[in-house]
């Protein structure tokens, strides 16, 4: 099969309400202003597979970063701190 291109739907990408920046190319959380541009690291999870042993390319992988620990690896740095007492939460 080889890589294969993975979708996350906007409403899978954080526990927020997410508004569209297009001039500015990212995702902003409405509540907590969390960010998301393009080349950013993130960790997801696979929730859902669809291979296609045919057409490989048209097969269908299906993400989520709305769990504990997953998400944009500075939001899961920044919970994991303020878990641990040494950051104040984010106001928006």
């Amino acid at each position: 099969f080889g890589p294969l291109d993975g979708l996350l739907h906007i409403s899978q990408v954080m526990d927020d309400r997410v508004d569209v920046d297009e001039e500015g190319q990212r995702l902003i959380g409405k509540d907590t202003k969390r960010d998301l541009r393009i080349g950013d690291k993130v960790r997801t999870r696979i929730v859902a597979v669809s291979l296609n042993e045919r057409a490989p390319r048209e097969s269908k992988i299906g993400l989520t970063m709305r769990q504990p620990a997953l998400g944009k690896l500075d939001w899961i740095e920044e919970d994991r701190a303020r878990a641990e007492g040494r950051v104040r939460k984010r106001k928006g």
